[in-house]
């Protein structure tokens, strides 16, 4: 008697699970949280929900961005990429999560509304704002990651292959070395293309954690495997110690100052973003697997919205002048282009 007691509620729980399975992504999830398999959030975790619940009346804050295919990434997925609850965890929940703790953290102070971007250069050199810096570079490159995604298959321009040819011989080659090296990456973090602003190459970067490619937040790009780089770990804490003040208003002493026109901390590299793809394991656990990393990574490479990697190689480099309105970019892409750079920078 008492062994069927036990056994009663397991039945009842494989029934829940099993009419919860067949049922549609939404319905699943409203079935889940009154079975009380699932917590019952203040606010359901959906960037179609922009009003963050948690947020005081009157304070504006932080919120999530659009992106260009929300609804259709919602409700679908990023078809033949990430599932609706993929898509869910690693976009949706992950970036409100950031959002929330940036907010928490910035709140009745004068970086309340200052966009992520300018808060991971602001505080590139503060340790004491360590926290605060992580969570707005995480914002931001978990959005730079989902902005240049597509629903379907494109091809980069003919324009945009001869300079990726210019840079890495040829297009195969360039996502070869990008799957190879995001594949290689021991830990979480971000492989990006970045296109040097002056000389216009394009080149491959590594940051971990939450490391960021901005050339103002140079000090915090974070390129080297902690685990890997230094095996003397007093000596690597000491390395990567940011208490030290490293040319922190000049490059000869108190009373210098920086080159004229530099725009760049100091030793930094001279380029800017225009593609990454996400390593963090949340990213590809729930539809890959433990060892689904390389199927995600090759997936991805199939999902690239190449119009959206060209526009942000527009913005900046030698060629930068030659687009003085993005027209062209407008033409093809809409409005979105130019609100998704407003919500970044």
């Amino acid at each position: 008697m008492i062994l069927r007691s036990l056994c009663r509620p397991q039945r009842q729980l494989l029934a829940v699970f099993s009419s919860v399975a067949s049922a549609p992504y939404k319905q699943r999830c409203t079935a889940s949280v009154e079975a009380g398999l699932l917590p019952r959030y203040s606010h359901p975790p959906s960037s179609a929900r922009r009003g963050l619940a948690t947020l005081p009346t009157g304070f504006e804050g932080h919120r999530i961005p659009a992106l260009p295919h929300d609804e259709t990434y919602a409700e679908h997925g990023v078809d033949g990429f990430l599932s609706p609850e993929g898509y869910d965890l690693a976009w949706t929940q992950y970036q409100s999560m950031m959002i929330e703790k940036l907010n928490a953290l910035t709140m009745g102070t004068a970086d309340a509304t200052t966009k992520p971007q300018r808060l991971v250069e602001k505080y590139g050199r503060s340790s004491e704002q360590a926290s605060l810096f992580n969570h707005a570079s995480m914002a931001c490159n978990n959005h730079t990651f989902f902005s240049c995604l597509s629903p379907r298959k494109t091809e980069p321009s003919p324009t945009f292959v001869s300079e990726i040819e210019d840079s890495f011989s040829s297009y195969e080659t360039l996502r070869i070395e990008m799957i190879e090296t995001a594949d290689a990456m021991f830990g979480p973090g971000f492989v990006w293309i970045v296109k040097d602003e002056k000389l216009g190459e394009m080149k491959l970067l590594c940051t971990y954690l939450a490391g960021s490619p901005h050339k103002l937040a140079h000090f915090r790009s974070q390129q080297n495997d902690m685990a890997t780089y230094n095996t003397n770990a007093l000596s690597a804490s000491r390395s990567m110690s940011w208490r030290e003040p490293r040319n922190a208003v000049g490059s000869f002493g108190a009373h210098s100052r920086n080159a004229a026109g530099s725009d760049h901390a100091l030793g930094g590299y001279n380029s800017f973003p225009i593609l990454c793809v996400n390593t963090w394991e949340h990213a590809y656990l729930r539809d890959y697997g433990i060892g689904g990393k390389r199927t995600y990574l090759e997936r991805w490479w199939d999902r690239i919205d190449w119009a959206v990697v060209e526009g942000n190689a527009r913005l900046y480099g030698p060629d930068a002048k030659k687009f003085p309105a993005n027209a062209q970019l407008d033409a093809k892409m809409g409005h979105w282009f130019r609100k998704h750079q407003m919500l970044t920078t």
